[in-house]
């Protein structure tokens, strides 16, 4: 419901977006070393990694950690 102001869902959608986001960048600097945020528009992110990081790798980390890192880390 909104009163001439900020909608609370669009509020509540902002901060979690924003938390997933975190959730992202520190599993990112975890798993995968160094990177540059390139663009963040509301639920668009464009990462660049290091050169050194193999697709190969990319694509591993994701497969064995991604539910994990998102869902049971705090």
């Amino acid at each position: 419901m909104k009163q001439n102001g900020l909608a609370i869902e669009v509020l509540i959608e902002y901060i979690v977006i924003e938390d997933y986001g975190t959730k992202i960048m520190n599993f990112l600097a975890k798993e995968l070393g160094p990177f540059t945020v390139l663009e963040h528009f509301q639920s668009f992110y464009r990462f660049k990694l290091n050169a050194a990081v193999s697709i190969g790798k990319l694509f591993g980390t994701f497969e064995d950690n991604v539910i994990f890192a998102f869902y049971f880390e705090s």
